[in-house]
């Protein structure tokens, strides 16, 4: 075992020192504008590695937005308190810092924010404290670095949670770990962002706070390029950063919550838990010769007990029929490793946690020509009872081996492998005449418990276990399921070791040919990276980042220039009816036309999926308007492979440029901003940027600035709309709605302020403001003994991203102790459409720990029933669109009754908005819809008249 790991070690080391060598062998790349940025010291977010190199999260994702801006960044790392000391004196272009930027009126600050923190309080591992136990918070010496965000957002926590505290400061994070440690302190507060892997535990969060980047105010148009590149990496490239905290972060304790004080309750009480697994699954799960259960399963449920205090007695069963029956007459309490349906489980009243591990099938043949008809699979793969294909005989065995004898002794034509154990025997001499092609899918697995009604209970504490599983430690519990096996040996490890120096001398002189090639290569490597950086992979011609770069030059020449922006209308119906293939000749076609429209000094460039934009001289607006309307508004387009021929109808926005100091991205901002208009306006294709669309810019810009104060203020009020069952009449529930009442501009319409804000990220606040409001109020009816009704709370897609979400909806409710079922979350159709998979698989997880959820606007979108099929919700509100329909076309009547029926078959609630007239409510109801929402019954009303409302009926406590 031992020579296995110093050659896996040595081949590691060679690797790296190869890939250390051909990055130096790189150098700089061209045109590259050299800054300063001053951080401060964090561990695990800005440090000084033993070498003196900067190292941490701040500095690879920094390095990351440089090139993204075209920024060559070099990093000054300092105290926190020294930064704007730094600015002063001219050692740094920036400073990125959590502190308010309205503190320094002196200097600018990026729109958007770098990197979110939370501030979450740690006590000792062993400390009898859990977590969000606020009575134990209660008199606590708390560490704290002074001056830091942290002190206050603490001061507001402990307000909200009534318990009071005495501050102890210190210098550094180092220093209160230290105290922890020796009992100076009961608790110290420390932003996420800080590294911990010390004898601590969370046990709560306090608040969240914004790292932005500040600069001097003559440097405004390089914070508009960090806010673009922020802004671009947010909504194109969120997995970049998700993947790069996880990577450094995956082991910090900011990542492990504590169980709150029931669950810790439950876990003394019942500190067993007896756990079935199916064996002979090397190297997924298994028995070894010490009769102990091992392999990449057990790996997960080592971390379970760990996060969980749970202690696991495992017993083996050689089929699942046996492992079945013993949990439903409760003689285990688990099933380790079932596939991810629910079927069975329902039917036996059993329930499962939320997935934990992905497994690659293959298809293991002796013959890969074989139709497969009779196909072989372990029982692990059938604990759930699904239904197969009528065309095909499933057979299930014991093992994998057994499974592999019966596909080469020709008793079946295929076997289903999970990719971890045909890795194995694939390399086994006696399986040498089989072949194996990847499914290209992966099964989903989770384990499976009895059903238990209270409210803690087994499963949902191991879910919380698995909301900690980030990749890293996903990667590194099923790395070392493989490698620290003992069932057998690995042949590739042995091969490595016996031929140790060889490969060693080979590898060296690998390394060399490597540094000559790339140093040879230097100068046709950089300007491939330059093109790959500025060129649109779609058209060829130049991306966004080069079209800003290439504007700022070109707007300064001599001569009367023009900002458009274009957009292709109905792009996604060409993409979805044709395919994605025909897509992309349409945008080549409108990059053809472009490029033949402009003059030896004009650019253009596509921005984003179907919108263009270009700078061109001009001699008269009516002149770009010509060429637009003849040229680029209407082109026909022959679709290849189908007989059709389409027309490609466009809309054009145009702004004069009048100063040629004003930023490129302004410029196209507010061409933008006149396309918008066009979209709306069926007479026009083409609109010019006048003083009315200026006045929305500024709007914007206004709403934009005030948006944070506005809700510091209580600007934002929550407005209430009753849902009414259609047969009794009587309200069942609301949808809460917001509202912006600005002191000094009045009502300002959601249509105007909600787009903007899921633009810019402030609508997730937004939600929990509203969240908060609507739990305070059922609270209060609550504990005035008033009866309440179940309220829907819009979400937005944005929170998809926000590995704290789940964890902060729980604390929201555990902080008003409100039942699960009083809050329904209601999510748009059209949230879907950027990333279902992430979506949907939020929602699944969410439901599993017992949410209740509504889709909005259903039926708008391209794939409605798909999203049906993919998860569970509680209830489906129909489109108003459709509705509006219902008196002209048949059509719509029938569309609206068919979603009744499957919704009703499905045990869904279906909703109808926008009711307004009698006829409506007839015809809803002889298709039996549920519930109506709308005008016919009543609008929004602010929160203090829905509890009046309420009052003129008789409801059930």
């Amino acid at each position: 075992m031992k020579k296995r790991y110093i050659a896996v070690v040595l081949i590691l080391i060679l690797t790296m020192m190869s890939a250390v060598s051909v990055s130096a062998a790189d150098g700089e790349r061209p045109n590259i504008k050299k800054v300063t940025v001053g951080v401060c010291s964090k561990s695990g977010f800005a440090y000084k590695n033993a070498n003196g190199s900067e190292e941490g999260y701040a500095i690879d994702y920094l390095n990351q937005l440089g090139a993204e801006c075209g920024y060559d960044i070099d990093i000054v790392i300092v105290e926190n308190e020294k930064l704007f000391d730094n600015l002063v004196f001219d050692r740094c272009d920036f400073v990125l810092t959590d502190d308010n930027p309205e503190k320094y009126p002196e200097y600018i600050s990026t729109q958007n924010s770098l990197v979110n923190e939370y501030d979450v309080l740690y006590v000792k591992e062993d400390a009898d404290v859990c977590y969000d136990e606020y009575d134990k918070f209660d008199g606590m010496v708390i560490g704290l670095c002074r001056g830091s965000i942290a002190e206050d957002e603490l001061k507001i926590y402990s307000e909200q949670n009534d318990f009071t505290y005495q501050a102890k400061y210190y210098a550094n994070e180092e220093e209160m770990l230290l105290a922890i440690a020796g009992s100076e302190v009961d608790a110290a507060v420390m932003g996420s962002l800080v590294y911990i892997d010390k004898d601590v535990k969370n046990v709560a969060v306090i608040g969240k706070h914004d790292y932005r980047l500040l600069a001097k105010n003559d440097m405004q148009q390089d914070i508009d390029n960090f806010d673009y590149a922020v802004s671009k990496y947010m909504s194109e490239n969120n997995s970049y950063i998700n993947n790069l905290y996880n990577s450094l972060y995956w082991h910090s304790k900011a990542g492990y919550p504590a169980l709150t004080r029931d669950e810790h309750e439950y876990v003394l009480e019942h500190p067993i838990v007896k756990v079935g697994y199916i064996g002979n699954s090397y190297p997924l799960q298994y028995t070894d010769d010490n009769g102990n259960f091992g392999g990449i399963v057990k790996r997960y449920f080592d971390f379970f007990s760990e996060y969980t205090g749970f202690e696991f007695e495992y017993y083996e069963y050689k089929d699942s029929d046996a492992c079945k029956q013993d949990i439903i007459d409760g003689k285990i309490d688990m099933i380790a490793l079932v596939p991810y349906y629910m079927d069975w489980a329902k039917k036996n009243n059993m329930v499962e946690t939320s997935w934990f591990l992905q497994v690659p099938v293959y298809e293991v043949k002796l013959n890969p020509d074989t139709k497969a008809r009779k196909i072989g699979m372990t029982s692990s793969f059938a604990v759930s009872g699904q239904a197969y294909s009528d065309n095909i005989t499933y057979i299930n065995y014991n093992s994998v081996i057994a499974c592999l004898d019966a596909v080469k002794n020709g008793e079946i034509d295929a076997a289903y492998i999970n990719g971890y154990s045909w890795k194995v025997y694939s390399e086994k001499a006696a399986y040498s005449m089989l072949s194996a092609v990847n499914r290209e899918e992966n099964e989903v697995f989770s384990s499976l418990a009895y059903m238990d009604s209270s409210e803690i209970n087994v499963t949902g504490i191991i879910n919380k276990a698995i909301m900690a599983i980030t990749p890293e430690l996903s990667k590194n519990r099923t790395i070392n399921g493989v490698l620290l096996s003992v069932e057998k040996t690995n042949g590739f490890v042995n091969f490595i070791v016996k031929y140790r120096l060889y490969i060693c001398l080979l590898l060296v002189i690998f390394v060399v040919c490597i540094i000559a090639w790339s140093i040879f290569n230097k100068k046709r490597k950089e300007e491939t990276l330059e093109k790959l950086a500025y060129t649109d992979y779609v058209t060829g011609g130049m991306n966004q980042s080069k079209f800003y770069i290439e504007g700022a030059r070109v707007k300064n020449r001599e001569g009367k220039y023009a900002v458009g922006y274009i957009n292709i209308q109905n792009f996604k119906y060409i993409n979805d009816f044709y395919g994605r293939e025909q897509g992309d000749n349409v945008l080549k076609v409108m990059a053809h036309m472009l490029d033949d429209l402009m003059q030896p000094d004009g650019i253009y460039a596509r921005m984003s999926a179907d919108r263009f934009a270009f700078l061109v001289t001009y001699i008269d607006y009516e002149t770009l308007k010509y060429n637009f309307d003849t040229y680029i508004s209407d082109i026909e387009i022959n679709i290849s492979g189908f007989s059709d021929t389409v027309n490609i109808k466009s809309t054009c926005g145009v702004y004069l440029v009048e100063n040629s100091d004003e930023s490129i991205r302004d410029m196209v901002d507010k061409a933008a901003i006149a396309e918008k208009r066009a979209r709306l306006d069926s007479r026009k294709r083409i609109i010019l940027y006048d003083a009315e669309l200026n006045a929305e810019f500024v709007k914007n810009q206004e709403m934009t600035s005030s948006m944070k104060k506005a809700l510091e203020n209580n600007e934002f009020a929550v407005y209430m709309q009753p849902k009414v069952d259609i047969d009794s009449e009587v309200p069942v529930g609301c949808e809460a709605l917001v509202r912006w009442i600005s002191p000094e501009k009045g009502f300002i319409s959601p249509g105007d302020f909600i787009p903007l804000f899921e633009k810019n990220g402030f609508v997730t606040e937004v939600d929990f403001y509203v969240l908060e409001q609507v739990c305070r109020m059922l609270r209060r009816r609550i504990d005035e003994g008033l009866p309440v009704l179940p309220v829907n709370v819009n979400q937005s897609r944005l929170h998809v991203n926000d590995r704290m979400y789940l964890s902060m909806l729980q604390d929201m409710l555990n902080k008003y102790n409100l039942p699960m079922n009083l809050i329904v979350f209601e999510i748009t159709e059209s949230a879907f459409i950027n990333d279902s998979h992430a979506m949907i698989d939020l929602i699944n997880r969410m439901k599993s720990l017992g949410f209740k959820f509504s889709i909005d606007d259903f039926g708008s979108g391209y794939s409605s029933f798909n999203l049906l099929k993919d998860m569970q919700v509680d209830e489906l509100k129909i489109d108003k669109e459709f509705l509006e329909s219902t008196e002209d076309l048949k059509r719509s009547r029938y569309i609206i009754e068919r979603i009744v029926q499957m919704a009703h078959g499905l045990d869904i609630r279906v909703v109808c908005e926008g009711v307004e007239r009698i006829e409506q409510v007839q015809f809803l109801r002889e298709i039996e819809c549920d519930i109506i929402q709308g005008y016919y019954y009543s609008k929004p009303m602010p929160m203090d008249e829905y509890e009046k409302y309420l009052e003129n009926f008789d409801l059930k406590h």
